[in-house]
């Protein structure tokens, strides 16, 4: 149970990256500029396509904080609002040694 919650911490430390990154998704899938699914689609596929989404992001949070310390949209918040340039990626075991 512990795994599963770790998941959601991971998705939590980028909230901001993973909002804008589903109004982008929704803005391609659902607007004429993409898909134009729009009202177009039975409700269960609406809600299955949420579902995936989230699911997708709770594993590119994870993956994506593996490999960085902050979410993107997150690094540049913080480096703007404390006027200095954070430590964005972590350091590689191997680079290390």
């Amino acid at each position: 149970l512990k795994k599963v919650f770790d998941y959601f911490s991971f998705m939590g430390k980028m909230t901001l990256t993973n909002y804008m990154m589903q109004n982008i998704l929704a803005f391609f899938i659902f607007s004429g500029v993409g898909l134009r699914l729009f009202n177009t689609m039975p409700y269960w596929f609406y809600f299955a396509l949420a579902i995936v989404i989230y699911l997708l992001q709770l594993f590119i949070s994870k993956w994506w904080l593996s490999k960085f310390y902050y979410g993107p949209a997150e690094w540049l918040w913080r480096s703007l609002s404390y006027e200095t340039i954070f430590r964005f990626k972590k350091p590689n075991i191997q680079e290390t040694v």
